[in-house]
């Protein structure tokens, strides 16, 4: 091979890796976890750690420089093979009597390059950057920082015309978009539970939340025709005699007909009045709360709010027209997010 050509190749494969350094350090470090490299820092004295946090603070320098440097290489890649390369290739297939040979010569030895680049330089480099973030992050940070104070004049300039630049379209310094999505959430979330970091439970519980508030009262409520309830003219002992197994703490109670729910039953306050001997067989009506009545359009996390602001432990759902649907409580809301909480009666 003539000598002429081997070294230009030679160059070419040093640019490549040139390219292959930065184009990982670069996937890398805007990879990496800002918030556990500021743990490894403020917790370990980590001082590579301090190098990234400090880096990613201002991220415009270190992309600049890290940019030149790949435009740079492959400038020189392309130079190197255009001008070595190619007019050697030329003549060979000049003497095959293959037309335009110049021009041919010029396009093969570019798609070469760029496959080998691309290959090489770019997609084999950022995907070891995706499995190593961490590991090169921390490697390339302290050359990163060596260049860009090396090339800070040209990178100044650089930057400034960017933030020029992109601060005409809304996107200047200082004013990139961290806001973090839902589905972001729940992406990092599936990642960590097949990664192991994550339990199964805490992703559930997790994904509850934010279905929580998508969730309306008329959907999370138990429908009325499977509501315990008592009428108003009930006697206290025929209460208790038709209390089912799953006791309940609340129990609706209404008049005339299910749909005319006027107050709430507290189990304490009838244990109380069989317990009193001074008081005989006390009405029902009597001892009843006021119902705390909703809209079934409620979201729930705003019920949540609500009754913990008004202290009720029930609630009674009914739609726009006034009809009772249902009622919902406490333990219904928090299985929402927990799920399912059975007792000794379920």
């Amino acid at each position: 091979m003539d000598t002429n050509i081997a070294g230009r190749l030679i160059l070419i494969a040093l640019l490549t890796l040139v390219n292959a350094f930065f184009a990982s350090a670069e996937m890398a470090i805007v990879s990496v976890n800002k918030n556990k490299m500021q743990l490894e820092w403020e917790q370990k004295g980590n001082r590579k750690a301090k190098r990234l946090v400090e880096m990613l603070e201002s991220p415009s320098g270190f992309l600049a420089t890290i940019q030149v440097g790949i435009t740079l290489a492959g400038f020189f890649s392309s130079a190197f093979a255009a001008t070595g390369i190619s007019v050697k290739l030329a003549p060979a297939m000049n003497r095959l009597n293959i037309p335009y040979s110049s021009q041919l010569s010029i396009i093969i030895v570019t798609v070469l390059l760029s496959y080998f680049m691309l290959v090489f330089g770019e997609l084999v480099p950022k995907r070891l950057a995706l499995h190593r973030t961490e590991e090169i992050a921390l490697f390339s940070s302290r050359y990163v920082e060596m260049l860009s104070k090396i090339a800070k004049p040209f990178v100044f300039i650089l930057t400034k015309s960017t933030n020029l630049v992109s601060g005409i379209f809304g996107a200047g310094e200082g004013e990139e978009d961290e806001n973090i999505s839902e589905d972001e959430i729940r992406l990092l979330l599936k990642k960590g539970l097949l990664q192991g970091n994550i339990k199964y439970m805490e992703k559930k519980m997790i994904d509850n939340v934010f279905q929580f508030n998508d969730t309306t009262a008329g959907e999370a409520m138990t429908s009325k025709v499977d509501v315990f309830m008592v009428d108003v003219e009930m006697e206290i002992k025929d209460i208790m005699k038709m209390m089912p197994p799953e006791t309940y703490s609340r129990i609706p109670v209404y008049e005339n007909h299910r749909d005319n729910i006027i107050g709430i039953l507290l189990l304490k306050d009838v244990l109380i009045n069989i317990m009193d001997e001074e008081t005989d067989d006390p009405k029902i009506r009597d001892i009843i709360h006021k119902p705390f009545i909703v809209e079934d359009t409620l979201p729930v996390n705003r019920l949540f709010m609500r009754m913990q602001r008004t202290g009720n432990h029930m609630a009674v759902i009914a739609n726009h027209e006034g009809t009772i649907t249902g009622i919902i409580t406490i333990e219904d809301l928090i299985e929402e997010i927990m799920g399912e909480i059975e007792d000794e009666f379920d």
